[in-house]
């Protein structure tokens, strides 16, 4: 151990001292990570530092040059692999010469780096046995992206767009997305990400030229919902848009078609006014800095947790008779006559924003003593 401790400490350097790793060296990061003398997340780490620089200038048909290796080391306990803020731009050249070699990656982890979007493509077709993917704070480089696995069980996805050509960047459009994870469970969409307008790549790394300012979500709603209700997996669905295209329709399609979501979390919406949701196996709904909604009708018999911070909801038709925490701010007489409705159906209840509900909760006296619930 005392070895691969210093060999460690010295992979960092590699990039401003010693240039591309030679032959040897990749050799002892080869075997040190199929004989799992190191970590998992220092192995990904190791691989992130030493492949920028021997891969940066990797060609088509060139496969063979990985970790300045003479030929491809394949690494087949390697779990899990994190490029995190990369230096160098993943293209298909990288993707090609990487996944290939990593049969059994469970876990990819490129957040905060430029991505091609045959990047991202190819690994998931390369990646049989990939469960986790996260692209939060990244840059997608194309005119459309298309994401497809039969493992994949996790996506987090938060990311700005950048057209491949300035005509398509001045089109003003979200670039299309498509989905298909028919065993995916969590889904993190974050798509309030700009789209920015062009970028030109020179050896110094990626410049970006200029930034679309006028509010258009990085990627296109209009397939989106479609492509959720196929995932009949999912149990977990957080999106955070501010698209106008996150309405009642999309809400009602997607928990209708869903039946094993257990809970659904949107965020900062401005199309959701009279939300719908029937669903019986739903165990928790946020709708947070949703300023459009003003309606709400649940029948859900088996939702544990309600949380409505930033809605302006004013009437509500409720059936949770499961309820036992209520994130509901009571800032009106209306806000008052829902919560006292809400407390009065729920039995088990035992927090009320974020305190416990007892004779002692401050807002004791807003509902009324006798809509209080003891709790022993």
């Amino acid at each position: 151990m005392e070895n691969s401790k210093v060999y460690y400490i010295a992979v960092p350097r590699y990039p401003r001292a010693l240039g591309r790793p030679n032959e040897e060296q990749s050799r002892k990061i080869a075997s040190m990570i199929d004989k799992k003398i190191l970590p998992a997340k220092e192995m990904g780490e190791i691989l992130r530092v030493a492949l920028p620089v021997s891969l940066y200038e990797a060609l088509p048909g060139k496969a063979s040059v990985f970790l300045g290796a003479a030929h491809s080391p394949v690494y087949p306990k390697l779990s899990y692999f994190c490029l995190r803020k990369c230096d160098a731009r993943c293209d298909l050249c990288i993707a090609l010469v990487l996944f290939p070699n990593t049969p059994r990656l469970v876990e990819l982890d490129a957040s905060g780096c430029h991505l091609d979007v045959d990047f991202l493509s190819t690994a998931l077709h390369y990646l049989p046995m990939l469960k986790t993917l996260t692209v939060r704070e990244a840059i997608i480089h194309g005119n459309e992206l298309f994401l497809e696995s039969d493992s994949l069980e996790l996506l987090a996805l938060s990311a700005s767009t950048c057209r491949t050509s300035l005509s398509e960047a001045k089109s003003q459009h979200p670039t299309p997305l498509r989905l298909k994870f028919p065993r995916l469970k969590q889904l993190f969409l974050d798509l309030n990400c700009p789209i920015l307008h062009h970028a030109k790549v020179t050896k110094q790394g990626t410049k970006l030229l200029s930034k679309n300012t006028a509010g258009v979500p990085p990627f296109s709603m209009s397939t989106l919902s479609q492509d959720l209700c196929n995932m009949s997996a999912l149990e977990y669905l957080a999106v955070s848009s501010s698209s106008p295209d996150v309405d009642d329709i999309f809400i009602e399609a997607v928990t209708k078609s869903l039946k094993r979501l257990k809970v659904l979390n949107i965020d900062g919406s401005t199309g959701l006014k009279r939300v719908r949701i029937d669903h019986e196996g739903l165990s928790e709904l946020i709708l947070r800095n949703c300023s459009t909604a003003f309606s709400l009708t649940l029948d859900c018999p088996n939702l544990r947790h309600l949380a409505l911070p930033g809605c302006p909801i004013r009437t509500a038709d409720l059936h949770i008779p499961m309820l036992q925490t209520l994130d509901f701010k009571l800032s009106s007489d209306v806000s008052k006559v829902i919560a006292s409705s809400i407390v009065r159906a729920s039995p088990d209840l035992v927090e009320l924003n974020g305190l416990p509900f007892d004779e002692s909760h401050p807002d004791a006296r807003e509902l009324g003593a006798e809509d209080m619930c003891t709790v022993s």
